[in-house]
């Protein structure tokens, strides 16, 4: 990407179980947004996640890609690329990340990074928490 040819600007971040777009007029519904993942036991597998992506300003094509990573340790749980067509500025590109079967293998603080090249446009907070359960008395 060069000075002629910014990055696209990011309109939307989302992390939700899945996304379903409506066949005839194309809009898209969210279903089960969340920002917080409670878990039994750590290492821990997250089955299903979708990242949805809302993008304008963009010209031409535009490699994109999504990384998810603990903040501390900076350990790369996914890491996913994909390549955004503009037809023109104005037009506003929804893209969708389906991640299956994500292994986390410690609680924590995780960030959802979406980038272009080398350069980070957005970036979601997930927290991951280990599941206190009462003991019987």
């Amino acid at each position: 990407m060069d000075k002629q040819n910014p990055p696209p600007t990011c309109l939307a971040l989302m992390i939700c179980e899945t996304v379903i777009e409506d066949r005839r007029t194309r809009n898209k519904s969210l279903i089960n947004t969340f920002s917080h993942i409670h878990s039994l036991s750590f290492p821990c597998r997250h089955q299903r996640m979708t990242v949805y992506v809302c993008l304008t300003d963009g010209r031409g094509e535009a490699p994109l890609g999504i990384r998810m990573l603990h903040d501390n340790s900076r350990k790369v749980v996914v890491e996913t690329k994909a390549t955004a067509r503009f037809k023109d500025p104005l037009a506003v590109l929804e893209i969708t990340f389906d991640l299956r079967g994500l292994l986390f293998s410690e609680p924590g603080r995780y960030a959802v990074e979406l980038f272009s090249e080398h350069r980070i446009l957005a970036t979601r907070g997930l927290q991951l928490s280990l599941l206190q359960t009462k003991k019987p008395e």
